[in-house]
């Protein structure tokens, strides 16, 4: 029965890591920064090409200014290995960025997780491009 209760805790923690992972994406296609800061621990860090950011404070200059359907990201090909209350994950992302000019991206996260109180955060998203392409409209 032990084993059981393994394997449903690890799909249950596996769905929780995916539905972070998506929501995510949406919030950021929304412009909803407040919610994106939540998703982060309190020491969390975000690394995007030269871009660093670490703690609430750094990432509010990323997140805060997110408006809505200006990035749309899409995420698939999600992986996670999961050690107690503690995770790592990749995942592919490719989006459009909608302003002056059509800008789409591509490239590959990887992220650490922590669960804290229940809920399962980043406590690292770290983003390499595939290729940075801009178009005009």
């Amino acid at each position: 029965m032990d084993d059981v209760n393994f394997r449903l805790n690890h799909i249950e923690d596996r769905i929780e890591l995916t539905e972070l992972v998506g929501r995510y994406a949406q919030c950021v296609a929304q412009g909803l920064g407040e919610e994106l800061l939540g998703m982060f621990t309190d020491d969390g860090k975000f690394v995007a090409g030269e871009l660093i950011r670490s703690g609430k404070e750094e990432l509010e200059t990323v997140f805060l200014g997110m408006t809505y359907g200006r990035l749309i990201p899409s995420v698939t090909n999600l992986t996670f290995q999961i050690d107690g209350d503690r995770a790592t994950g990749s995942s592919t992302m490719h989006s459009i960025k909608v302003d002056a000019n059509i800008k789409s991206y591509a490239g590959f996260y990887e992220d650490e997780y922590v669960r804290m109180d229940g809920m399962w955060k980043f406590s690292k998203r770290h983003f390499t491009f595939y290729y940075d392409q801009s178009n005009p409209v």
